[in-house]
């Protein structure tokens, strides 16, 4: 399995994820092809977002959206936006592979840590599967949502 910065090439994977969560979700909500390209194009491009790719044999299987914030702090902190896996790739190391990778670039980026929400709304046995993932590989319940402090490293949170 290989994670990787996500190229033009991987929009049409983009869009069917984003598809396939809307269609989901527990929400009543409609898809925009306008918007979802625009918001893709940016984490393709923009410097202080990246969307990363999980592929296994070149097939794209997921992706993680991430942000960095800089309104008001000196160092920067990490948004983890979306993490996405196709059902069928659930189960396999890309997950916390993503979330690894997504530890990786916020320390590349000088962030100081990492904040995701568990809660897609996708199903409760998802979001409750997701809470484990996070707190599996160090995020911590920080109320409503999972923080993982970069004051550590992977190994000495495991130690």
């Amino acid at each position: 399995m290989n994670i990787r910065p996500a190229t033009p090439g991987d929009l049409g994977f983009c869009h069917m994820c984003a598809r396939h969560f809307i269609a989901s979700t527990r929400y009543t909500l409609q898809y925009d092809a306008e918007k979802s390209q625009r918001s893709f194009w940016t984490y393709i491009t923009d410097p202080n977002r990246t969307l990363l790719i999980a592929e296994e044999d070149a097939t794209p299987i997921g992706g993680v959206m991430l942000a960095c914030s800089y309104e008001f702090t000196v160092q920067p902190f990490c948004y983890l936006i979306k993490l996405f896996v196709l059902p069928e790739a659930r189960g396999s190391a890309a997950s916390r592979l993503l979330l690894s990778s997504t530890e990786d670039w916020a320390r590349q980026m000088n962030c100081s840590h990492v904040f995701a929400n568990a809660g897609a709304a996708i199903s409760r046995d998802l979001d409750t599967i997701a809470g484990n993932l996070y707190r599996r590989v160090g995020f911590s319940d920080a109320g409503d949502a999972f923080v993982l402090p970069l004051s550590q490293t992977q190994e000495e949170r495991k130690t």
